[in-house]
């Protein structure tokens, strides 16, 4: 149960959860942050980091509302235009285009204030599921990491969504080593071939 007054409560796993108003949506409900840690001391020094920002962000507002933010499509053209491409080599540039296209199905419409974690989550494990290696997978999350932390450097949202996220680690398949009968055979084919072009 929350101290009276505060949005602090213990979640079943035994963290603290700590919660607060970021501002309205475009439908003026009400959009909330979260802070996690395993002490309610620790919780509420969280808070207190995050509602300094809210002020740093938006001195003179009371109530904060967020500014009408773009949606990722916009911003994520904007971006890559401006932040990406005058910084980096053509093949790099390109690379991003083309892991952003798979970013642009899942959060084209989307605004960018209301991409939460559990969208990333799951945009993840569907491009898993259609068969995209997990090294393209971490290079697609990092990118949305990436163009999310421009846009929150930008005072556009007041967090970056991928902030605690992880993506999978991967997983080394072991490598096969020839045996000394398998050497042996080989180097002996190869003695026998007279023309090896």
């Amino acid at each position: 149960m929350a101290r009276r007054g505060e949005n602090i409560y213990k979640r079943k796993d035994g963290r603290y959860e700590g919660r607060y108003v970021v501002g309205t949506s475009c439908t003026n409900r009400t959009k909330f942050g979260y802070v996690y840690a395993r002490t309610y001391t620790e919780v509420r020094d969280l808070l207190t980091q995050r509602k300094a920002l809210q002020l740093r962000l938006h001195p003179r507002k009371k109530n904060i509302r967020l500014q009408a933010a773009p949606t990722y499509g916009e911003w994520a053209a904007r971006w890559l235009e401006q932040n990406v491409r005058p910084n980096v080599r053509l093949s790099t540039y390109t690379s991003y285009r083309n892991m952003m296209a798979h970013l642009l199905k899942a959060f084209a419409g989307h605004l960018i204030s209301d991409i939460d974690p559990d969208e990333i989550r799951a945009a993840m494990r569907g491009f898993e599921a259609n068969g995209l290696a997990q090294t393209t997978c971490c290079g697609i999350f990092r990118i949305l990491k990436r163009s999310l932390q421009a846009a929150f450097e930008e005072g556009l949202i007041l967090k970056n969504p991928c902030y605690r996220l992880r993506t999978a680690p991967k997983i080394n398949q072991e490598q096969r080593v020839l045996s000394p009968n398998e050497q042996k055979r080989i180097t002996a084919a190869l003695r026998d071939t007279k023309d090896l072009a």
